[in-house]
């Protein structure tokens, strides 16, 4: 972006910021049966913190009363047993980097360019992950972040397909929290995540709205609006993989490039490398952006409306993992937004980032049957318009 488009973005975010207090996230309590309160949180479309709703289906939360579900105490089952007992010895997909950092920006040393990288994907059993999440001297970032609907995948029943990898635990996560269902909303992807606070997830936005529950340990989500979005400058970087080398590290190997039609195209990802935790006080475009900070604890819930851009941390529970689950729902297509936001590109010489938003719009619909694209391997993760 030049300095004058540069100097234009400033100005949309500091006109933004005049006509809006410093954005404090408020907190929700949601029933299961407050479908009006529900739905003014959709339509506000403002991130949230909520209590009370129930994504999980009964005996979820060890023997005993149902009521447990909504204590701390009801969420035990999501520890390690738990999720032993359910997948067994049957292996699963997890996401391995050197660095906890997948779908990130990286520099390779030895092509000397910076890349997209996405990790190497390996099959185990949970006890197994459980075993190198413990050992200390396993250099690997080990997360299971399978996606694209591990649990539940709506397109994949419309088509009957093969189940999702984690169907098992259609028994104890509902399609989506009782007061949507109430709402006749149904979730295109249900999602479980189980890692350690070796992993982050680099700033990113998605273009769906997005319902999160943690069940063991916390999430951090650093916030941006879309607004804010417009002053990230991301910059078009071609993928690269992580393979195993013959004495068993990592290394990052570049992809064939794709042809023009597929995710990113011969262009490559567009992506940002600010991070909004760690913003520069020299650079005039940081200064101008306001990140909100949000804690997600054992048994709550967030909020993410789409296209909100978040930064993820997360924290180990009692039992050394973190553990979440998330509903992935479609968001209202805005005409008049979505005019808005490619005129605002096109004017801030961005024009690529617009052609990149209608070459996704151009192939969602033969690419959705199938699921996401991998969406965030490592991270909860989704750029401008493409879903990784």
């Amino acid at each position: 972006m030049d300095p004058e488009a540069y100097d234009r973005a400033i100005k949309l975010v500091q006109d933004y910021h005049d006509h809006v207090e410093r954005y404090d996230v408020e907190h929700e309590r949601i029933e299961s049966d407050d479908m009006l309160g529900m739905m003014r949180v959709l339509m506000e479309a403002r991130p949230r913190l909520i209590k009370g709703m129930d994504g999980l289906a009964d005996g979820t939360d060890q023997p005993g009363s149902s009521s447990q579900r909504t204590s701390t105490a009801g969420f035990r089952f999501w520890g390690r047993q738990g999720l032993s007992s359910v997948l067994g010895e049957s292996k699963v997909s997890i996401a391995i980097t050197p660095n906890g950092l997948a779908d990130s920006v990286q520099y390779d040393e030895e092509t000397k360019k910076a890349y997209f990288a996405m990790p190497l994907t390996e099959k185990m059993t949970v006890n197994e992950l459980f075993r190198k999440i413990d050992d200390q001297d396993d250099t690997d970032v080990c997360y299971l972040q399978s996606q694209n609907g591990n649990i539940w995948d709506r397109f994949k029943e419309e088509e009957e397909d093969d189940p999702p990898e984690l169907s098992r635990f259609q028994e104890y996560v509902l399609r989506g929290p009782r007061v949507m269902q109430k709402l006749g909303k149904e979730p295109d992807a249900v999602n479980l995540w189980v890692g350690t606070s070796k992993s982050t997830t680099t700033l990113h936005k998605d273009p769906y709205d997005n319902l999160y529950q943690v069940l063991s340990g916390s999430k951090t989500f650093t916030l941006l609006s879309p607004i804010e979005g417009f002053l990230l400058n991301p910059t078009f970087y071609p993928t690269a993989t992580y393979e195993r080398t013959p004495d068993s590290s990592l290394r990052l190997v570049p992809d064939p490039i794709p042809p023009s039609s597929t995710l990113g195209g011969s262009r490559g990802v567009p992506w940002t490398t600010i991070d909004p935790t760690s913003l520069s006080s020299s650079d005039r475009a940081s200064r101008a952006l306001r990140p909100t900070t949000i804690v997600v604890r054992e048994g709550g819930w967030s909020y993410l409306p789409a296209n909100w851009w978040h930064h993820v941390q997360q924290a180990e529970g009692d039992e050394g993992i973190c553990v979440a689950v998330n509903h992935w729902y479609d968001a209202p297509f805005r005409p008049d937004v979505y005019a808005m936001e490619q005129f605002i590109l096109k004017a801030l010489g961005r024009g690529d980032l617009a052609a990149a938003d209608d070459d996704d719009d151009d192939s969602e619909g033969s690419e959705q049957g199938e699921g996401d694209d991998d969406e965030d391997t490592q991270s909860e993760q989704s750029c401008w318009s493409c879903n990784r």
